[in-house]
């Protein structure tokens, strides 16, 4: 399974899941079923509101990467991680 595909698979899952990154960065489904993808660090504060699933979460990647959140941007410090 890709990150993508994982990712996908939370926010539009029945139960709604959210998926968080060091309280940085988050994607998640809204109550009026659009998905919401939230940055909020010193530089940045600010919601992005899409109505597809699919758009959100390349926008999530491109936040994740562009501001190398997550502890695979750290793996050296990190022995048996598992990166997507």
């Amino acid at each position: 399974m890709t990150e993508f595909d994982f990712i996908f698979s939370a926010i539009t899952h029945p139960a709604a899941y959210e998926v968080n990154l060091f309280s940085i960065l988050s994607i998640g489904r809204m109550e009026d079923g659009r998905f919401s993808v939230i940055l909020d660090n010193p530089e940045e504060l600010n919601e992005t509101v899409f109505k597809d699933p699919e758009e959100a979460v390349r926008f999530f990647l491109e936040k994740r990467k562009t501001h190398q959140l997550g502890l695979d941007y750290e793996s050296e410090n990190f022995e048996n991680l598992v990166v997507f």
